[in-house]
């Protein structure tokens, strides 16, 4: 306990508020959380808010935290991405790749060297698993916690959880604790402690975690339907053309019939790893 003229000291005196808070305060007050999103499938969450005017008029605003250790920083946007204000103030002369100032168009972190999770995969059956350090979407601290205890389950196993953990489907992720830090993995790593729902991160991860992660897959799925589906119209859109050309249209397996128009369009996306691709040659090219 302490004495009551020292608590009326404390309750009266306030607390100095950074820029940033006042920024929070004054752009913020009276808005609408309407999204969270993980940004660049990078260590930066993008809060967006929308304040509704009135007439069908509204001002939208972000928030971007950087998690990135002692260089992490919060920055206030604008709809256009113009930095309002932000917790860390990067110059010129501190950093010659981005500088993080009121007034100008922010610029997130560089993405760095990181390779595909396919390569990746290649480098692991390969026998080389230090290759996980190249992979993006996947932090440092886990990285070398499963690097630690690679030899204790079969390569197989692992790379079926890093796919399932790059795809941040919920259902196949479980929230704990590792030295200190939370993360998450589809199975409990060795030396790691499960966060039970009760706790506070477990109960935020049950009742949000999850719903956004959630959202953030039927989103995948969506756009990659919608790929497909334009992949299959164009193809069609080909095939109709084709056939249109009486004499030109031939019986299968001849090249110019619908079926083998098809099967050359699967061809070649399954050399560059899509559904249905048309192949082109440079003839001219203007500088």
């Amino acid at each position: 306990m302490a004495p009551e003229k020292d608590l009326s000291y404390l309750l009266n005196e306030k607390s100095a508020l950074l820029p940033i808070g006042h920024a929070v305060k004054a752009h913020l007050a009276g808005s609408q959380l309407t999204s969270i999103a993980q940004k660049n499938n990078d260590r930066i969450v993008q809060f967006s808010f929308e304040k509704r005017l009135g007439a069908g008029f509204s001002h939208k605003k972000h928030l971007l935290v950087e998690l990135m250790g002692r260089y992490s920083n919060c920055i206030l946007t604008d709809e256009n991405e113009v930095v309002l204000e932000a917790a860390k103030h990067i110059h010129p002369e501190d950093n010659s790749y981005r500088h993080t100032l009121p007034g100008h168009v922010y610029v997130p972190p560089p993405l760095g060297n990181f390779l595909s999770f396919q390569e990746v995969r290649q480098a692991i059956r390969r026998g080389s698993p230090e290759m996980l350090q190249k992979i993006h979407g996947l932090g440092k601290n886990l990285t070398n916690h499963i690097l630690c205890h690679y030899h204790k389950l079969p390569p197989e196993e692992w790379e079926k959880a890093l796919e399932a953990n790059l795809w941040n489907d919920p259902h196949y992720l479980q929230l704990q604790t590792i030295g200190g830090e939370l993360t998450v993995f589809p199975f409990l790593l060795p030396q790691a402690a499960a966060v039970p729902p009760r706790e506070f991160f477990g109960f935020l991860w049950e009742r949000t975690g999850k719903i956004l992660l959630e959202q953030k897959i039927t989103q995948k799925r969506n756009t990659l339907t919608k790929k497909i589906r334009q992949h299959n119209k164009r193809t069609r859109h080909k095939i109709k053309g084709m056939e249109s050309y009486e004499f030109e249209k031939r019986e299968y397996p001849h090249p110019r019939s619908p079926e083998a128009l098809k099967i050359l369009s699967q061809q070649r996306g399954v050399m560059v790893g899509k559904g249905f691709v048309e192949s082109f040659m440079l003839v001219r090219s203007i500088f």
